[in-house]
């Protein structure tokens, strides 16, 4: 009887852990074009570099936005792994 509650609790982890990704693609296509209009203008707004350099770094950390979801989603299926697997 507990192994099937174990398994069970997994198994809605595994769930979670494909639904955070689902969220945060989502998230991500809507917010995208939005974020591209708003660096692009203020990239036309500026001629200075230090500020050019920021926007610049903006640009990259959205890009690299979706790897942190998967992250972040990736060290929720361990830790649930491991609760999971701890014993009775």
């Amino acid at each position: 009887m507990r192994r099937q509650i174990r398994d069970r609790g997994i198994a809605l982890g595994i769930a979670e852990f494909f639904a955070m990704l689902l969220v945060a693609g989502v998230i991500f296509i809507a917010l995208n074009q939005g974020a591209i209009d708003i660096n692009t203008a203020a990239s036309g707004y500026t001629a200075d570099t230090a500020a050019q350099n920021h926007i610049d770094l903006m640009n990259q950390i959205w890009g690299l936005v979706l790897f942190f979801a998967v992250f972040l989603a990736g060290m929720f299926i361990i830790a649930r792994a491991t609760f999971e697997s701890r014993g009775p």
